[in-house]
C-alpha cells in the first residue's frame, strides 16, 4: 500500500512538473505599468482552433504573484485584467493581441511592452498614452511572425523601439 501512494505521488509530481514546463516554454507579452491600480484592456486571438492562455500577475523581479488562465480560440477574446502588480505577462501561443482602452479615461500608463522572440505573434496594436514624462519602451525583437505593427497614441522614440529580426515586417503604423 505504502509502495502504490510513493508511486502515485511520484507520477503527480512528474506532471506537475511538466506542466510547468509546458507553461515556461510558451511565448510570451509583458507589459510594464507606471501603478498597480490600471486594468489592462487585451483583445486576442490564436491560429489555432483552441489554445491556453495564461495572464501571470507578476512581482517587479518577474516572478508570479497568481495566474489566470482562458482558453483561446480564432475569434478574438476580449479580456480585462484588474492589476495587482505593475507587471502582467501574457503567455501562450496568440496571433493577435491589441490593447484598447474602453474610453479616454480608460488610458492606462504602459511604460514598457516586451514581445521579444515571441514565435507566434503577427499582429500587434498597441494604443497606450504613458503617463507625462515616460517614454514607451517596445522590444519585439526576433518575431518572426510578426506582420502588423500599429503604435498609436504613444510617446515612442527611436531609441526606445527594437524591433532588430522583424523580418517579415510588412506594416508599421
Amino acid at each position: 500500500m505504502r509502495t502504490i501512494k510513493l508511486t502515485l505521488s511520484i507520477i503527480i509530481l512528474f506532471i506537475s512538473f511538466s506542466a510547468v514546463k509546458a507553461q515556461s516554454s510558451l511565448p510570451r507579452v509583458t507589459f510594464t505599468f507606471t501603478t498597480t491600480s490600471d486594468t489592462l484592456f487585451v483583445g486576442l486571438k490564436t491560429n489555432a482552433d483552441s489554445t491556453l492562455v495564461y495572464f501571470y500577475r507578476e512581482d517587479s523581479l518577474g516572478n508570479a504573484i497568481d495566474t489566470l488562465m482562458q482558453t483561446l480560440t480564432k475569434y478574438t477574446k476580449n479580456f480585462s485584467i484588474p492589476m495587482i502588480s505593475k507587471r502582467v505577462t501574457i503567455a501562450g501561443e496568440i496571433s493577435y493581441l491589441v490593447n484598447e482602452a474602453k474610453t479616454y479615461r480608460d488610458f492606462y500608463n504602459i511604460i514598457s511592452v516586451d514581445a521579444s522572440n515571441h514565435t507566434t505573434l503577427s499582429e500587434l496594436k498597441l494604443f497606450s498614452l504613458p503617463p507625462v514624462n515616460e517614454t514607451l519602451s517596445v522590444d519585439i525583437s526576433n518575431c518572426l511572425a510578426l506582420r502588423y505593427l500599429d503604435l498609436f497614441n504613444n510617446n515612442l522614440t527611436f531609441q526606445s523601439l527594437k524591433y532588430d529580426g522583424c523580418t517579415n515586417l510588412e506594416t508599421f503604423v
